[in-house]
């Protein structure tokens, strides 16, 4: 089988998430440049919570029966090596470990390039089997490339991989401000954060801080943007804490920066993070962050009281006292917002992101480099990118060559 050059994504969906953000970024810009680009998921491109360009075509693979054979991860491997050769790109991206490990099995003895990608700090996921942890230090090797965020977790990918595999690639920030969201009211004054709602990114103990930062500054709200499980019970504290009317929690935007901007400051009170899209988009479009220092990006990010603010991980009253500086100083607020604002675009600009990642996947860079972005824009979900339920066939000799 004859295979061109081009791309083949595989993540299990592309639901709102930094991780899902990123990918379809990544996606467009290379669909843009008039590379062939496929994703793979489990989910219909229907339910895809970002904008994809017209030429991705959506291939979905309902998820295995009982979780798949590999601790939870939601891929029938003998469907996904299919679906794989079928695409028939030479460059494979996987990302997140449920679609890492079935990815490393699917690809095996085929003449593609694996470059697989985590998006997390593995060393803080607790809900990880033994089992899993094995797969990924056995499994993990055998890809040709694995990209992380930050410089914490090579160190840890240096435990089981050759240093020369393993790339540190730093989320791109693209601002789109053309969405007002008008139909929100907002308060005039507020403090912002951004995140999914589950234990980890600590905002039951940041909501817990909130009387007292009110009663310092009256005028000002919170607003938090973003959705999950948590949803409940932190309304619940809310509503327990007489804040009703004080904290504003809109739910998921798919493109926030029109509301991030609004802020005077943004919060990052996570326990840890595999790296903060949250906290580069709001430097992006110029708020001051105030930030834990968790494991791991923030302090990779951040310059102390130079382009943000950071405190000492789980130290919620620190964390309350820097906001509450940050407000009773606004000529250092809007210093630190500015030099936000100039690190993000220094750093996290797309083309710069856009050139490690080709690198890493070995794209032929001489066809594609001088190719103007094409005039087509991505589109949105609800007007459809090419979209195929992808079907089983009968297995073929080569397929069972190396999972027989």
């Amino acid at each position: 089988m004859r295979y061109h050059d081009g791309i083949t994504a595989v993540i299990r969906s592309l639901g709102g998430g930094g991780a899902e953000r990123v990918l379809a970024t990544m996606l467009n810009y290379w669909a843009g440049h008039g590379v062939p680009v496929s994703l793979i998921t489990t989910t219909l491109a229907e339910d895809h919570a970002y904008p994809l360009h017209q030429d991705v075509r959506c291939i979905t693979i309902p998820p295995a029966k009982g979780g798949g054979s590999l601790d939870n991860c939601p891929w029938d491997v003998r469907h996904l090596r299919q679906a794989i050769m079928e695409e028939r790109n030479r460059s494979v991206v996987s990302f997140m470990e449920k679609s890492n490990l079935p990815c490393i099995l699917a690809t095996a003895g085929e003449p593609v390039r694996l470059v697989i990608a985590e998006r997390t700090d593995p060393r803080m996921q607790t809900e990880y089997s033994d089992y899993k942890k094995a797969l990924i230090r056995k499994l993990y090797p055998l890809a040709d490339a694995l990209v992380v965020q930050t410089q914490s977790v090579e160190k840890w990918a240096h435990g089981f991989m050759s240093k020369d595999n393993v790339h540190v690639i730093r989320n791109m920030v693209t601002v789109d401000e053309s969405i007002t969201h008008s139909q929100l009211r907002l308060p005039e004054n507020f403090i912002c954060c951004m995140g999914r709602m589950t234990a980890c990114k600590g905002l039951s103990g940041f909501i817990a801080q909130l009387p007292r930062l009110f009663a310092k500054h009256t005028d000002y709200s919170f607003v938090l943007l973003g959705e999950g499980p948590d949803r409940a019970s932190l309304t619940a504290q809310v509503s327990s804490l007489g804040l009703t009317d004080k904290v504003f929690m809109p739910g998921f935007l798919p493109a926030p920066h029109s509301v991030l901007k609004k802020a005077r400051v943004f919060v990052l009170p996570s326990v840890f993070e595999g790296f903060p899209n949250a906290l580069i988009e709001a430097m992006a479009v110029g708020v001051a962050p105030v930030s834990f220092n968790c494991p791991s990006g923030p302090a990779e990010i951040i310059r102390q009281r130079e382009n943000g603010i950071l405190v000492a991980e789980q130290d919620y009253d620190a964390l309350a006292d820097s906001i509450c500086t940050l407000l009773d100083a606004p000529q250092d607020c809007d210093r630190i917002a500015g030099n936000a604002r100039a690190w993000a675009a220094m750093h996290y600009n797309l083309e710069t992101v856009m050139g490690q990642w080709n690198g890493v996947c070995k794209l032929p860079l001489d066809d594609w480099a001088l190719k103007k972005p094409l005039d087509s824009p991505p589109l949105l979900r609800s007007q459809g990118a090419k979209s195929v339920v992808w079907q089983a066939r009968q297995p073929t000799r080569q397929d069972a060559h190396t999972l027989g």
